[in-house]
C-alpha cells in the first residue's frame, strides 16, 4: 500500500525532456500494489512495464532492458546476480529494520522504500536511482585503471589482467570509489556515505562484508590490491605499494 499525503500529483514535477526516456519495470505479485504502483509511476511520463516475480519478470527485464526495476520482492535481481551488467533496482520493503533490507543489500540493489509510501516518494526514489545510474553521475573518466584492473563507467565491465570480473551494482560501485581515490585510506563511515544512498547508521558490518566479496573477486589468483587498514578502513594500491603508510 502507499501512503497518499500529498497535496495532489500534479504539484509533483515529473516529465522529463523528450529524448531522455528512462524505462521502469514493476514487479510484484500483488496484482493490487502492481497497480498503486502503476498508477503512481504513470505521473513519470516514463514508459512503463509490469510483471509478476516469476520467469515473466526475468524474460521482460532481459527483452525490454529497463532502467530502473521498482520490485515488490527480490526475483529480477536475484536472477541478475552475477552478471556483468545488471539493472538498477527500487525495492519495496515492509519496514526499516535490517531483516527486510538484508536480502537486498546482499545482491547489490540501488535503494529502498518502506511501506507505506507516498507517489511523490515513490517517483523521487525512482529519480535518484535514475541520477545516480546515468553517465552524468559517474566519474568525469570513462575508464579508471589502476596496475592491470580497469573499470569502465560507460559499459560498466571491470577486467583485471585482461579477465572480466563480475561484479553487482554495489560491488560495482564500492570498487569505482576505491579506484577514484586509490592509495587514499576511506573510512567505513566515509564508504558507507558515498556507496550506499540509505542510512546504514545501525550496520557498518555491511562495508565488512562487501569489501570482503570485492577482494575475493578483484584479489582472486592475484597480488592483492585492496587492504584492510585494521582500525582505520580500507584502501586500493597497486601490488608493488604493500599497505605502508599510504596517504590519508
Amino acid at each position: 500500500m502507499y501512503r497518499d499525503d500529498s497535496p495532489g500529483h500534479a504539484s509533483v514535477a515529473l516529465c522529463d525532456q523528450p529524448g531522455n526516456r528512462p524505462r521502469l519495470l514493476i514487479v510484484g505479485d500483488d496484482r493490487e500494489m502492481r497497480d498503486l504502483l502503476r498508477a503512481a509511476l504513470s505521473y513519470t511520463g516514463y514508459p512503463l512495464r509490469v510483471a509478476g516475480p516469476g520467469e515473466e519478470a526475468v524474460t521482460v527485464a532481459e527483452s525490454w532492458a529497463p532502467s530502473v526495476v521498482v520490485q515488490d520482492g527480490f526475483a529480477v535481481t536475484r536472477r541478475q546476480r552475477g552478471r556483468s551488467v545488471a539493472v538498477p533496482a527500487l525495492f519495496l520493503t515492509p519496514g526499516t529494520e535490517l531483516r527486510s533490507r538484508l536480502p537486498g543489500l546482499t545482491l547489490g540493489g540501488g535503494d529502498y522504500l518502506t511501506k507505506p509510501f507516498s507517489p511523490a516518494e515513490l517517483i523521487a526514489r525512482v529519480r535518484a536511482v535514475l541520477r545516480r545510474s546515468s553517465p552524468a553521475h559517474q566519474s568525469e573518466g570513462a575508464l579508471l585503471r589502476c596496475a592491470d584492473l580497469e573499470l569502465s563507467e560507460e559499459s560498466h565491465r571491470v577486467s583485471r589482467a585482461g579477465q572480466p570480473i563480475h561484479l553487482s551494482l554495489t560491488e560495482f560501485a564500492l570498487l569505482r570509489f576505491l579506484m577514484q581515490n586509490s592509495d587514499r585510506i576511506l573510512g567505513r563511515v566515509q564508504i558507507l556515505e558515498h556507496v550506499w544512498p540509505y542510512d546504514y547508521q545501525d550496520s557498518q558490518n555491511v562495508v565488512e562484508t562487501f569489501m570482503s566479496r570485492l577482494r575475493a573477486k578483484v584479489d582472486r589468483g592475484q597480488p592483492a590490491m585492496i587492504h584492510n587498514i585494521r582500525g582505520v578502513g580500507y584502501v586500493l594500491r597497486t601490488p608493488d605499494q604493500g599497505t605502508d603508510q599510504p596517504r590519508g
